[in-house]
């Protein structure tokens, strides 16, 4: 057995064969049956595999910068107080003439 086979399976149970799913799936999701019946056969044992109700998804974990933009900020000003001036300009006009023809009158 390689150094890197050595270590990449220190730590793990000492019967894989009692439950092969869970023992070998995670680190040989497409053969772990095949390489469990290579060591069954050499060790005159039969591999068992304990049902799991829903089986883990393995997947390459991609991990991506966290970005963060700047508040956004307005490019122009907004129209909205030259709107409402000139939209109330006629309304004061309208008041200050009405306003002095009822002082003249």
């Amino acid at each position: 057995m390689a150094v890197d086979e050595i270590l990449a399976h220190r730590n793990l149970i000492a019967n894989p064969l009692n439950d092969i799913y869970t023992s070998c799936h995670s680190c040989h999701p497409n053969d772990y049956q095949a390489r469990a019946e290579v060591f069954a056969v050499e060790l005159g044992i039969t591999p068992r595999s304990i049902s799991t109700p829903t089986p883990a998804p393995v997947r390459n974990v991609v991990e991506s910068p966290l970005v963060i933009l700047p508040s956004p900020t307005l490019s122009q000003s907004s129209p909205f107080p030259w709107l409402a001036i000139l939209g109330g300009l006629p309304v004061i006009v309208l008041f200050l003439f009405g306003l002095i023809t009822h002082i003249i009158h």
